[in-house]
């Protein structure tokens, strides 16, 4: 079986460069958010639960920070 698509002509090579662009660009970003997950289980614990206090979510490993009103200049 071949992995490769087959195509007739140019116009059907460019919709399936453009179909194997978009494929790349959410394995790259599946891949990055692996990558950020599995560095953030390799904190250490106290670093976690210093991150929690900072606004950080706890369940979410790659979620957004929260306002808080220390964060001033940010």
């Amino acid at each position: 079986m071949s992995v490769l698509p087959r195509v007739r002509s140019i116009e059907e090579a460019e919709v399936v460069i453009q179909s194997l662009y978009a494929r790349q660009d959410e394995i790259l970003r599946l891949l990055s958010d692996h990558d950020q997950r599995f560095d953030t289980l390799q904190t250490p614990w106290w670093k976690r639960v210093w991150f929690l206090i900072d606004g950080w979510p706890w369940y979410d490993l790659n979620g957004t920070q929260k306002r808080r009103p220390w964060h001033r200049g940010r």
